[in-house]
């Protein structure tokens, strides 16, 4: 199913019918005046953010612009991606994975179509409990935090 919801967005992009069909909610504390969209999540080239997730985003009217170099979901003629972004001087943007066993690579601004901006994601996953390693990771990262600030 969510392959096929993924190849009915990119058929329907240009169809104004498709695009006024699509489902519509109401979440809480979503900020106004933005327009919002959920995206199915494939793969794990994100994690820790789970495959199955839906990712909600909101449309970025400037396109890729240094200021929106955080996470965020980018559509190319064939899918869309998500991905951490750098935009780069040389006219490229540098997508990059959570998950480290996958390569960043780049790609160029002008094969970017549309831009939606990183707000949240929704899944069904409870979250695996937090194990010693990890409460010693975070200890680090928190400290590496405040010793730059």
């Amino acid at each position: 199913m969510p392959i096929r919801a993924k190849a009915g967005y990119m058929a329907g992009y240009n169809d104004p019918e498709f695009i006024a069909a699509l489902p519509k909610v109401n979440l809480p504390n979503l900020p106004k005046g933005k327009s919002y969209r959920m995206f199915p999540i494939i793969g794990d080239s994100m994690a820790p953010i789970p495959e199955g997730s839906d990712v909600i985003a909101s449309f970025v009217d400037r396109g890729l612009d240094a200021d929106k170099a955080k996470g965020g979901l980018y559509r190319d003629p064939q899918w869309y991606v998500f991905k951490m972004v750098t935009v780069q001087g040389d006219r490229t943007v540098l997508l990059e994975s959570l998950n480290k066993a996958y390569q960043p690579y780049s790609v160029a601004v002008n094969d970017v179509l549309e831009v939606w901006q990183f707000h949240s994601y929704h899944t069904k996953e409870l979250p695996a409990p937090e194990t010693g390693l990890d409460e010693i990771k975070r200890m680090i990262s928190n400290l590496k935090e405040s010793i730059l600030k």
